[in-house]
């Protein structure tokens, strides 16, 4: 685990509760509770705001557009808030997810990670397409924006961090699958086996641990960036059928890329562990009960506890988002 991405990642994440100040911080202050309730009353009154200033062009809209446009500032609302919302819970996740990492893999700095450039790059692109975005419309950027940059930063923040400590546990996995291969597989017809098997046992269960604290704390900016990219992708395909415009990226597209990276680390997780029980199969049928323990603790990242995420997920949210769309499609044209 690298120290100092740990360390980049709180010094951007405290300025937004979007982060506890340091890993050691178990609880967080009266202060900081304080802090969290303003900041939702603001994040409430520039949605509400951003709502009644968008309310025409949400009439003037089909029903079906209007409908998941509402659901995507409400995503966006609520991935905003979700953070300040659960101080205590992300406060004490945070903790005890750093914790278990550096018990597996330690606190040095030997592999980099770059969190700082890609939140860095993500924020820049976001502030840049709504001033974009805001000349092209003939919006006001002070009067419009701002609660949108806000919103889009805490998801940004989200995924990007979301995709650097799955890195980080990829890094710890790896570990394990070394430990397998360099010391267990060289020690099957020894003794000696037995006294590396506990360790690398009490390793997976750490990060399994470790993995329900990223569920808790990452789990619902998942969820909200999946609707996000669902409504998102059925407005443009209503947009490209009905009027034939061509396609605009929009700041709620980058929740689709988000997710397929996240998408892209939970496999290259879950690909390290079949690794680490092939090479386990390996030992014979005197390690069949420690290979069923290694099955029973296997890593399931859900978003919100709601549903599991892996490499079918995809289609399974987008199929029923498409067989919706086109049943609409079918009675508009009929």
């Amino acid at each position: 685990m690298n120290s100092n991405t740990v360390g980049a990642i709180f010094s951007v994440g405290k300025c937004f509760l979007l982060s506890p100040k340091s890993p050691s911080e178990k609880k967080p202050s009266l202060l900081k509770h304080i802090f969290a309730f303003i900041l939702i009353i603001l994040y409430t009154i520039a949605a509400l705001a951003h709502l009644l200033y968008n309310l025409p062009d949400y009439r003037s809209l089909s029903l079906m557009q209007m409908t998941f446009l509402v659901m995507t500032d409400v995503a966006l609302y609520c991935s905003a808030i979700y953070f300040p919302l659960m101080t205590n819970k992300i406060t004490l996740g945070w903790y005890h997810l750093i914790r278990n990492l550096s018990q597996v893999c330690g606190t040095g700095a030997n592999r980099s990670y770059s969190f700082a450039g890609f939140f860095t790059v993500s924020y820049f692109v976001t502030v840049s397409l709504y001033v974009i975005l805001g000349r092209k419309e003939g919006v006001s950027f002070f009067y419009y924006f701002p609660y949108r940059i806000l919103a889009a930063n805490s998801m940004n923040f989200g995924m990007v961090t979301g995709v650097t400590v799955l890195q980080m546990l990829h890094q710890c996995y790896h570990v394990q699958k070394n430990i397998v291969q360099r010391r267990i597989l060289t020690k099957v017809k020894s003794e000696e086996i037995y006294s590396l098997l506990e360790p690398f046992e009490r390793g997976l269960f750490t990060l399994s641990d470790a993995v329900s604290h990223f569920n808790d704390i990452f789990g619902w900016n998942i969820l909200f960036s999946h609707i996000i990219g669902v409504c998102r992708t059925l407005i443009y395909i209503d947009e490209l059928v009905r009027t034939q415009t061509n396609f605009q990226f929009s700041l709620e597209t980058g929740a689709i890329l988000g997710s397929l990276l996240i998408f892209w680390n939970l496999d290259d997780i879950l690909d390290v562990l079949l690794k680490i029980k092939f090479n386990l199969m390996k030992m014979g049928k005197l390690q069949e009960a420690f290979l069923d323990e290694i099955e029973q603790i296997r890593p399931t990242f859900s978003a919100a506890r709601f549903y599991s995420i892996s490499r079918p997920t995809i289609f399974s949210l987008s199929n029923p988002a498409t067989t919706f769309l086109i049943v609409l499609l079918q009675f508009h044209i009929n």
